[in-house]
């Protein structure tokens, strides 16, 4: 009997470290993992240059270049698309802030009219230059209009399914996102 009871106390002792394992503990949600991507693509300054190819149905493409300039300080972001080519559209540009308490705005430069104009509500569902990118899309942090599920956890890679909030600010009504647990970095949205 005394060699019994030490064996099930022994198991009572072992059993519950492995339910608090690394392996075993609670995965992260699906707002944790968007928010460790954000952190980690808040960089303090970045630039870099981009070739959009727009592929038509009929088979043409129309291409872009671009540079991204994008700046985080004081708790805020600031990200500035400016099209290079083509000629008709150099100097186009696309400014989108984050403010530290998280309003986001966004402001859309036009060089043919020496102005800049706002773009609100409805209008972040547009197209930008034409493509298959919405303004909405440039937006720093989309996943809060949404409710976002992780739908699976494996080799390295977390799938969360976001579907739209009722009265939240998309165009979308569900996203699949696959991202790259090792770095938090989107590979990919659907």
């Amino acid at each position: 009997p005394a060699k019994i009871f030490l064996g099930l106390w022994t198991l009572a002792l072992i059993i519950p470290l492995f339910a608090y394992s690394p392996s075993a503990r609670a995965e992260m949600s699906g707002d944790e993992v968007f928010k460790k991507v954000e952190k980690n693509a808040s960089v303090t300054s970045e630039e870099a240059q981009m070739r959009m190819v727009i592929k038509e149905a009929d088979g043409t493409e129309k291409v872009r270049e671009l540079t991204v300039k994008k700046k985080s300080e004081g708790g805020g972001q600031k990200a500035m698309v400016k099209l290079l080519t083509p000629s008709d559209l150099k100097g186009v540009g696309l400014l989108t802030t984050k403010e530290k308490g998280g309003q986001e705005n966004q402001w859309l430069y036009l060089p043919s009219e020496k102005r800049s104009r706002r773009i609100v509500g409805s209008g972040k569902s547009k197209r930008f230059l034409d493509s298959e990118f919405s303004y909405e899309d440039m937006r720093p942090s989309t996943y809060n209009n949404f409710n976002n599920t992780v739908l699976s956890d494996d080799k390295g890679i977390s799938v969360v399914e976001s579907v739209a909030k009722h009265g939240g600010e998309t165009s979308y009504g569900k996203l699949k996102t696959w991202i790259f647990k090792k770095t938090y970095v989107v590979l990919k949205t659907e």
